[in-house]
């Protein structure tokens, strides 16, 4: 990936602004500005994430482990396509540059 290096410093210091808020407060700030900026990534991130967290009938019992694993997974997914795409666009942005 081309993306920048995040030290660690820059993560923590992230981490401890988000979490001024309540969680649920911080991810529908997020979600609303990623639908602002974003709006394509953001419909492509629910359509990857619906049929994810859709499993099962809803009288079935999923043990947690299994949910949580499943979860795990459905974040590195999402996660790894986001920042694939912020790669790539980067990418083609230097491109262009190269050949303007």
């Amino acid at each position: 990936m081309t993306i920048p290096k995040v030290s660690m410093e820059c993560f923590l210091a992230q981490l401890s602004k988000s979490s001024q808020s309540e969680p649920d407060l911080f991810a529908a700030d997020f979600m609303m500005q990623l639908t602002s900026e974003q709006p394509d990534m953001m419909s492509g991130i629910v359509a990857m994430i619906k049929p994810m967290v859709k499993f099962g009938k809803e009288e079935d019992d999923i043990p947690a482990d299994v949910a949580a694993e499943f979860v795990l997974l459905s974040v590195f997914c999402v996660l790894g396509v986001v920042m694939e795409s912020v790669s790539a666009t980067i990418d083609a942005e230097e491109m262009n540059e190269a050949w303007s």
